[in-house]
């Protein structure tokens, strides 16, 4: 054991030292075979320290229930594993308060795959401290791949998940993993943002009544699109009545004459109330502990710019900070916002929601693999959780293209997305539709954020072969104007030849990547005008001829 302890000194949540690592693993590994399946052999702790697994069954007095779960289940044998888990676990008056509240008496009345998927949803993939539970959504998914939200109360004195579980005892450290114990069993919400709205109606009736006549209660209450396989997931701020009466607006018909006097067809695309009710949401994921002091810029449904981030000086969060329309910014209130449903999460407005027309534009960068709502840290347990769902094992392939052993890889390898079988490609379809792959592709693809080991940016890289890469990016609203537009990339002797469309127009001519040279650099793509009524942008990049291609970030700065 004192050698995997070794490894975790090199390691930080989120931030892997890859070398180092890699070299020890390497040396470890023929020791013990491991997997995640639940009914073969597996190598257990032969030593005094206890997993997961025994620790919960060494304290009946607490866990006698939810050690009694891992065994029916079968999911006990995974935690006994070596490995890298957050566990939260519901002590027993936890349960037995969660089977009244569900009409059940026991453990034994729920269905299978109910109990595995309510204990999955109580584990991450990665070691969190409790100081890693920041006041917003929690970068890595449980191993339901769902969101989990955290955050402090009001005195700062506990931790709360999901806004409803405390976690009792912190940072129990074990060989294969970090256990909070909770006080509640901690349920995936299943609400929608309408239906959580819905529920607390007294508190926004005007917001939720203009919600529903411009039609637009039927984005908050969509979940997913089965036939694309996407699932929908909003940013919302909410405005409540009482932030509503500050700018004495007491009813909808008050809103409605303020913001779209004269025209109540409020269900019209045109309309400006509508415009207004959708500028209140965001497909960009975003939670309290995203707020920094430099302010991000997101473009809304309804088309609009907001700027979201701390008031210089405090803790305070604020939208629109320092515009000339509000200099004062929006008021958030932080402690009732990070409210998770199923399809978003829900900020509270403290003042009225604005829409400001003053933004100065400025230049926007987009890197290549990014996830939204993911921070670029948490990609590599997004990629594990995909590997995990889709029961792949990754494998190493080494200089001289012989496939290794199959074994989970680290470090610099980390971010290879294998393919489960023929014919299909690495699976963009989880990145909320913002990659896409056009055409057929045979060749290898990877995304990888630490290199030697320094933190930056996450590259999107695919290999030579004999297939031409058709990929396309696509963009959020960005402030109307005009742009040059910039892709920072490193090419080489076996860069492809590559021509690109901005949204369906060609844009350049063609760029032969090997001419380019062999650092990181700049590559002008053209000037683009971005016109009032754009919602979205795609970037299509086609390949010409065959090649490596090693793409970074697209960057859009104003012109004046």
């Amino acid at each position: 054991m004192k050698g995997m302890h070794k490894i975790r000194n090199l390691m930080r949540v989120g931030r892997w030292y890859p070398a180092a690592v890699l070299t020890v693993l390497l040396c470890l590994i023929p020791a013990c075979e491991l997997t995640t399946e639940q009914d073969v052999d597996i190598t257990y702790y032969e030593e005094n320290d206890l997993s997961i697994t025994q620790y919960i069954e060494s304290d009946p007095e607490n866990f006698s229930i939810l050690s009694s779960i891992l065994d029916t289940t079968r999911l006990g044998h995974l935690f006994r594993t070596y490995g890298d888990y957050t566990f939260l676990a519901p002590v027993n008056s936890a349960f037995e308060s969660y089977f009244a509240e569900t009409g059940r008496s026991s453990y034994e009345d729920f269905e299978m795959d109910e109990l595995i998927k309510l204990i999955k949803y109580h584990i991450f993939n990665v070691r969190f401290m409790a100081g890693s539970f920041n006041m917003g959504i929690i970068e890595s998914k449980t191993l339901t791949l769902d969101y989990m939200v955290s955050g402090p109360s009001e005195d700062g004195s506990d931790i709360f998940l999901n806004k409803s579980a405390k976690i009792l005892a912190r940072d129990i450290i074990l060989p294969n993993g970090i256990l909070h114990t909770v006080d509640k069993v901690i349920v995936k919400p299943e609400l929608t943002i309408y239906d959580w709205l819905k529920n607390n109606e007294d508190t926004y009736s005007i917001f939720l009544e203009a919600l529903e006549r411009t039609g637009l209660d039927d984005m908050a209450q969509t979940m997913e699109d089965a036939e694309a396989g996407r699932r929908y997931f909003y940013t919302c701020f909410a405005t409540p009545d009482e932030a509503f009466a500050k700018s004495n607006i007491n009813s909808f018909e008050d809103l409605a004459a303020f913001i779209s006097p004269g025209d109540d067809r409020y269900s019209d695309t045109a309309n400006a109330l509508r415009s207004f009710i959708a500028s209140q949401f965001l497909t960009d994921i975003i939670s309290m502990s995203d707020a920094g002091e430099e302010h991000e810029f997101f473009g809304t449904v309804g088309g609009a710019t907001l700027k979201f981030g701390l008031i210089p000086n405090t803790a305070e969060i604020a939208l629109n900070y320092g515009t000339l329309d509000f200099p004062d910014g929006l008021n958030i209130d932080e402690f009732s916002s990070n409210n998770l449903t199923g399809n978003g999460i829900i900020h509270v407005m403290e003042d009225m929601y604005q829409v400001t027309t003053t933004f100065e534009r400025i230049t926007r960068s987009f890197v290549f693999l990014d996830v939204p709502g993911l921070p670029y840290d948490s990609l590599y347990d997004y990629g594990i959780t995909l590997w995990e769902e889709q029961g792949i094992i990754a494998k190493e392939t080494g200089s001289n293209g012989e496939v290794g052993s199959e074994r989970w890889l680290l470090g610099q390898w980390s971010q290879y997305w294998p393919r489960p079988g023929e014919g299909n490609h690495i699976p963009f379809e989880r990145t909320n539709g913002w990659l896409t792959l056009n055409a057929p592709y045979s060749g290898p693809i990877k995304g990888d954020h630490h290199r030697n080991n320094e933190y930056r940016p996450v590259f999107f890289t695919f290999e030579k072969c004999d297939d031409l890469l058709d990929v396309t990016r696509k963009f959020p609203y960005i402030i109307p104007g005009k742009y040059r537009l910039i892709h920072y990339t490193k090419a080489g002797p076996e860069r492809p030849s590559v021509k690109h469309y901005f949204d369906g127009e060609p844009i350049g001519g063609i760029i032969n990547l090997a001419t380019v040279g062999l650092d990181f650099q700049d590559v002008e793509l053209g000037i683009v005008d971005i016109k009032e009524d754009q919602m979205e942008h795609y970037l299509r990049i086609q390949a010409v001829t065959v090649g490596k291609g090693f793409y970074v970030e697209i960057r859009f700065e104003p012109i004046d």
